[in-house]
């Protein structure tokens, strides 16, 4: 019956489920609990760092307000709903890797130049976090690929209807 329509994380999901539980002591309501109030936690932390290229605490601090009033990320920790958190924790994370990718400004240099808080590209890096991120991603919510997907998407139109295209073609490296 495993893998004909039903819908549960993919076995690497499983493991590092287990691997968590070890350090919680076999306590798994203690590791939901901490999972439900960490991953926006999370999520605020990469909008934090998502925003830090534009260099301004103020808009810094907009965006992780912003991002924790979200009333979606208000309704999954309301509901414990794990994927639509994980989904929402991950995204600041996905766009800043977008960003670092297309190296546009103020994440790179095309269109402006590189913020002061934006380190140097490099694209094994980029390869690396992005892949495990996403892979971290996919292992519990495997429809994550798609909404990178459209993320990625979104991002290159909005790139063509700002005229700002140089730089999106790396995304797809």
């Amino acid at each position: 019956d495993e893998g004909l329509g039903r819908e549960a994380p993919a076995p690497i999901g499983n493991l590092l489920v287990g691997l968590a539980s070890l350090l919680m002591f076999g306590k798994i309501a203690l590791l939901r609990t901490v999972v439900i109030v960490g991953l926006p936690i999370f999520g605020a932390i990469g909008m934090w760092r998502l925003v830090r290229p534009f260099e301004s605490p103020r808009a810094q601090a907009v965006g992780v307000v912003a991002f924790l009033a979200n009333p979606l990320a208000l309704n999954a920790v309301a509901n414990g709903s794990l994927s639509a958190l994980i989904m929402i924790g991950a995204s600041p994370w996905v766009l800043a890797a977008f960003g670092r990718a297309a190296q546009q400004s103020p994440h790179g240099l095309y269109d402006g130049g590189r913020g002061a808080n934006v380190p140097s590209p490099s694209i094994p890096r980029e390869i690396l976090t992005f892949g495990l991120s996403l892979g971290l991603m996919t292992a519990f919510v495997p429809f994550g690929l798609v909404l990178a997907g459209i993320m990625m998407l979104a991002f290159v139109v909005g790139s063509l209807l700002s005229g700002h295209l140089l730089g999106t073609g790396r995304m797809f490296v």
